[in-house]
């Protein structure tokens, strides 16, 4: 399958070990942030990771692909791409001190049906009865493994959803507006906008 976009033709062996090993990264994570987030500003966690990150993606950058520029080629979609990531993590993780992490994760991992449906309405991409199912039967063992309880659910509950919605928003942006940029770029511009928003919410709570 070929983007109407660009030439760049899909790697699906690639993308599937990728998202496999992105889900287990950010599951770590998510473990790591509820802890933190009960003593540390979870501001300044998304600022200070931003920091520390930032230095070391612009060296590997010039270094792998010196021709790149730092700059993307469609900056505007780029940094719409990078806002609702980072509004995406707020929510997220913003959930996590107050919700059940099986919780937060199960409303969570609703994302799949709104990448999907976003797909099918706003791409055009045809999904399939086999395509429904299997999301459908996905979310179904995320829902059998994690047990959430329904006692267990809170306003706090809904920011997951919000995240998700936002999440399956920039993951359509990626495929139809930033096809052709540099993934690194991508993630350097993220980085900078979890800075200006992380450093705005600090100054304002």
């Amino acid at each position: 399958m070929t983007s109407s976009q660009g030439s760049r033709k899909d790697n699906l062996k690639l993308a599937i070990g990728a998202i496999v090993f992105t889900v287990l990264a950010l599951s770590l994570g998510d473990a790591l942030i509820k802890n933190l987030s009960t003593g540390f500003p979870l501001w300044q966690i998304f600022v200070l990771r931003s920091l520390v990150l930032i230095p070391p993606l612009i060296v590997f950058v010039k270094i792998r692909f010196p021709a790149t520029s730092l700059i993307p080629t469609h900056a505007g979609w780029v940094a719409l791409r990078s806002v609702m990531l980072a509004l995406m993590w707020v929510a997220y993780y913003a959930a996590l001190p107050h919700a059940a992490l099986s919780v937060a994760a199960a409303v969570f991992y609703t994302l799949p049906l709104f990448i999907v449906m976003f797909a099918a309405v706003v791409v055009g991409e045809y999904v399939g009865n086999q395509g429904w199912v299997a999301v459908f039967l996905g979310f179904c063992g995320v829902l059998i493994i994690l047990k959430p309880q329904a006692e267990d659910f809170n306003t706090y509950a809904l920011l997951p959803l919000i995240s998700s919605i936002l999440y399956a928003g920039a993951m359509i942006l990626t495929r139809t507006r930033c096809r052709q940029e540099n993934p690194l770029v991508l993630s350097l511009t993220l980085n900078l906008a979890f800075i200006v928003i992380g450093a705005i919410a600090t100054l304002i709570f």
